[in-house]
């Protein structure tokens, strides 16, 4: 059965040519949208030109039209904004790669972006052939691209398996001891390709206070950490120490008066036995006063 022919008014044909002409988008996709060949719709733009000459335009209100070279201005400039734009996709794209591969991207940019620009465009702005670009896409894919595709997807899968904190190093040595021979410099381009990036949580650091209400506590030093005689004002704190077996905890006892360390003592917590281990050290090598101060934070371990 032959195709019935589809018929089209002249204000049905004047809405679709303005949806070329007010839009930044060319005629091949206002056809292709339409349903209709781009030659027949380029035939009625210019027919509607004709027929409207300079008020072929957009009434930008009070009766006001825009001239056909304002149009024309107006559309060479959104055509550079376009332009830009994809350029800077291509950028991204062929980062790092030597010219062969460079030309690869190329091609590959323009396949992934035929849904928004044509295919004419984007070879004229990257400067390559329409011919060499249709057929790159007709031949089979290389050993290579298969490989590296293969590749991609086990970099996929270990990287979600390990919840995304793994960077390209971590990927390599996994993918080594699978078997899979690849370098540690292809897994990174692979990754920057894909745009994974690597999630890296802090590092996790043990807590010396303890968080609570130490209750009213005067401060007896007052800021001033000198003393006129030794075992009259002592300072302590602890701090932790990381080891192969876990983290060492050292609690140290200072001297104002010689700002010597004057007593310490270690443990693997840091409960109020090992700040009382660190005092009795201290009273065994200094004479403590009465009425001495011992100033240290306002953790629970020291105030209860």
């Amino acid at each position: 059965m032959a195709r019935q022919r589809r018929h089209f008014t002249q204000e049905h044909k004047d809405e679709i040519v303005r949806m070329v002409l007010d839009g930044p988008r060319p005629i091949a996709h206002v056809a292709r949208e339409v349903g209709i060949h781009d030659t027949t719709l380029g035939n009625w733009v210019k027919d509607y030109r004709r027929r409207h000459g300079d008020a072929a335009a957009t009434d930008t209100g009070g009766g006001e039209y825009k001239s056909r070279r304002e149009l024309q201005l107006e559309r060479e400039n959104r055509k550079l904004r376009e332009e830009n734009e994809f350029l800077k996709k291509a950028a991204l794209s062929s980062t790092g790669r030597c010219n062969n591969h460079r030309l690869t991207a190329k091609y590959e940019c323009i396949d992934a972006e035929e849904a928004n620009h044509a295919i004419i465009d984007m070879c004229a702005w990257l400067r390559v052939s329409r011919s060499g670009y249709y057929e790159w896409r007709g031949r089979p894919m290389s050993a290579t691209a298969e490989r590296r595709q293969r590749l991609k997807a086990m970099i996929q899968a270990v990287f979600d398996a390990n919840h995304e904190t793994y960077g390209y190093r971590r990927i390599h040595v996994v993918l080594a001891r699978s078997g899979e021979q690849v370098s540690p410099e292809l897994v990174r381009q692979l990754m920057r390709e894909m745009g994974l990036q690597p999630v890296q949580p802090r590092p996790w650091r043990p807590i010396t206070t303890l968080a609570g209400d130490p209750g009213d506590l005067p401060d007896l030093v007052e800021r001033d950490f000198t003393a006129e005689r030794p075992g009259t004002k002592l300072v302590g704190d602890i701090t932790y120490i990381p080891t192969w077996e876990g983290f060492l905890y050292l609690a140290t006892v200072i001297d104002c008066h010689s700002k010597m360390v004057v007593g310490w003592a270690m443990a693997d917590h840091f409960k109020t036995s090992l700040i009382n281990a660190a005092l009795d050290s201290a009273a065994g090598h200094i004479d403590i006063e009465p009425g001495c101060i011992f100033h240290s934070d306002r953790g629970s371990n020291y105030t209860k």
